[in-house]
């Protein structure tokens, strides 16, 4: 099956399965307005789309305060990537 939102697509690393749960990352408030924090492992990167998959913000290692200004209203994805996979979630910006 394809994954979902929220899902976690994800491989193998040295051998290792590794298996993200769903909603293992929290992020925080949304809607958002200035800015978001996440909750859960640190991406190596995260990538803030818009709904057709254009990249419209990447941020790097171990962040996990995400600014927001300059964005118009309306919602997006987020991409947690990691060495095993990504996970996406969606986010509203008020």
């Amino acid at each position: 099956d394809p994954p979902s939102i929220g899902a976690f697509e994800g491989g193998q690393s040295s051998g290792i399965p590794f298996d993200l749960p769903i909603n293992q990352i929290q992020i925080f408030p949304n809607p958002a307005r200035s800015h978001i924090n996440y909750s859960g492992l640190t991406a190596r990167e995260i990538q803030l789309t818009d709904f057709t998959g254009r990249v419209i913000r990447t941020y790097g290692n171990g962040v996990h305060l995400i600014p927001l200004d300059g964005l118009p209203q309306g919602g997006y994805l987020l991409r947690f990537v990691y060495e095993t996979g990504l996970q996406t979630e969606i986010l509203f910006i008020q």
